[in-house]
Parts: C-alpha cells; structure tokens; sequence
C-alpha cells in the first residue's frame, strides 16, 4: 500500500513493531502517524525519547511513497531505510481476523 491510500483510522505496524494510527485529521494534527505506547522508548516520568525514530507523532510527510523514511550514512553519503510502515489494517481487516480464529 501507498502513502496516498492511507485513510483516516487505519492502524499501521512498523518494522519495529510499533503500532499506530493515522490522523488525517483531527483537533490537534493532519497528515501524521500517531503510534501508541511503546515501554522500550519510555525515559524518567513516562516521557517518549525524542530520537526521530521513537516519536510518538510522525508527519507522513517524512515517509516516501512506500513507507519508508530514509536517512544518509554521514561517513559513506549512501542512503539507508530507516524504518517503514509493513502493514497496514483496516478496522474491517482486524475485525475479520478476530473473527477467524
């Protein structure tokens, strides 16, 4: 799936396994990624670490249109993948693989 066929509520994973939900639009923010609790990037009084890859809000601005976001390796100037978006559900797509089991 591509970027541009993410909806508002879908429920993505990460290749690190974080879950989150996209926010097309909402009372706060528009066009980002929301992930939700994750205890391996929490520091001191519940506070998410602020890494760039461990943001708990991510613009999909910052994604390519396969989901990836990038970075260039400071010493070789080659790019690598960062992380990426590996699955995408739908509300009907959970609920039918509940259903499966």
């Amino acid at each position: 799936m591509g970027k541009e066929q993410l909806k508002d509520g879908m429920v993505v994973k990460s290749s690190g396994g974080r879950y989150g939900v996209v926010c097309i639009k909402d009372a706060t923010d528009e066009k980002v990624i929301k992930f939700l609790y994750d205890p391996a990037l929490l520091i001191e009084h519940g506070y998410v670490k602020e890494s760039g890859y461990g943001d708990a809000i991510v613009p999909l601005e910052n994604f390519d249109e396969q989901l990836q976001i990038w970075y260039t390796d400071p010493e070789d100037q080659q790019r690598y993948i960062a992380w990426s978006i590996v699955q995408v559900f739908e509300l009907h797509d959970i609920t039918q693989q509940l259903l499966d089991r």
